[in-house]
């Protein structure tokens, strides 16, 4: 769900940037939805308070212009598939001059923000306080879910504890990243727990590999949600489990990564960015944080990563010697 918040914040950004009323609308192809949703439904409000007064089919009913041109939300879905609209189409005089806009789900935040006219306030950032300046506005976590983790935060987190959370990505991602061995994790646990003799340990991880390991490793001291979790190398986003389900735990488990004292995560998987610039907690700086790393022991013990690493090495070097063209 990270990747997803973060192309939210970039149409947050370009909403801003040209004076539109942004409306955030997580449907057509979105994998946190419930399975009994229909076509109209919006994800989004199943976790977070909407940033419009009025709905996407309220929207295109009263729109005399949309672009892509005529939008329907009956055919949405087909419609995105026919047309990928690419952030370049955004500037032509029909999106312009549209009552509604779609804008495109995984737009980088920085290419939003290299657009921005100079002096603009937009201009000034970056993407992690482009991300905390969204979070202010305008990612706000349902009322619901936010008296469920403060429930849940006062039943395992006497008051004056110190807690340590922690975040391990298991499933799919070794498919973008050279992982890290879960020993990393412990090692920088340990140096907190050192200092914090009395320190519980928050875990959220979609890994039940991970999990275990933790378990063993802090028995008693360890904490977690019942979420679902995967042990192999398939997301639980891609599970066929409820979507629903899955992005509300997502998010429990992330609000709760933000409430400690300090945090460990790895700086390749987006929660960890969405931990520090996506939550109150995170643009409040109210804890400190470190992104384990990896080493040779992740190549050399995990043939999955060391192939990752062997191909990315060949595509380089095959890209060094393809002949230049001539001019």
């Amino acid at each position: 769900m990270g990747s997803i918040l973060k192309g939210a914040v970039a149409g947050l950004l370009y909403a801003e940037l040209t004076g539109r009323t942004p409306l955030i609308h997580w449907n057509a192809h979105c994998k946190y939805l419930r399975h009994s949703a229909a076509i109209c439904d919006n994800a989004f409000t199943s976790f977070y308070e909407s940033t419009c007064p009025n709905s996407l089919s309220e929207l295109l009913k009263e729109a005399r212009t949309t672009y892509p041109a005529n939008l329907q939300i009956e055919t949405l879905q087909a419609q995105l598939k026919e047309h990928q609209t690419s952030f370049d189409e955004l500037e032509s005089d029909d999106a312009k001059l549209a009552d509604v806009l779609l804008f495109p789900a995984y737009v980088p935040i920085q290419q939003v923000i290299d657009c921005a006219p100079h002096g603009h306030p937009t201009s000034k950032l970056n993407e992690q306080t482009a991300a905390e300046w969204a979070t202010k506005a305008y990612i706000q976590i349902c009322r619901k879910t936010t008296a469920q983790i403060q429930q849940f935060w006062a039943q395992h987190f006497p008051e004056g504890t110190p807690v340590l959370t922690v975040h391990i990505r298991g499933g799919d991602k070794y498919q973008e990243a050279i992982m890290p061995a879960l020993s990393r994790y412990t090692d920088a646990a340990d140096q907190f727990i050192k200092q914090h003799p009395s320190a519980k340990v928050f875990l959220a991880s979609d890994s039940t590999p991970a999990v275990e390991y933790l378990k063993k490793h802090y028995k008693e001291r360890l904490v977690t949600t019942p979420a679902f979790r995967t042990s192999g190398r398939k997301g639980v986003h891609k599970s066929g489990e409820d979507g629903e389900r899955i992005g509300n735990e997502i998010v429990f488990d992330v609000e709760c990564l933000s409430k400690g004292d300090h945090f460990i995560g790895y700086k390749e998987s987006n929660v960890y960015f969405w931990v520090c610039h996506l939550t109150q907690n995170g643009i409040n700086k109210r804890f400190t944080h470190f992104s384990v790393t990896s080493g040779r022991k992740e190549l050399v013990l995990n043939r999955h990563n060391f192939k990752r690493t062997v191909k990315a090495k060949w595509k380089g070097l095959f890209s060094q010697l393809k002949p230049s063209d001539s001019t």
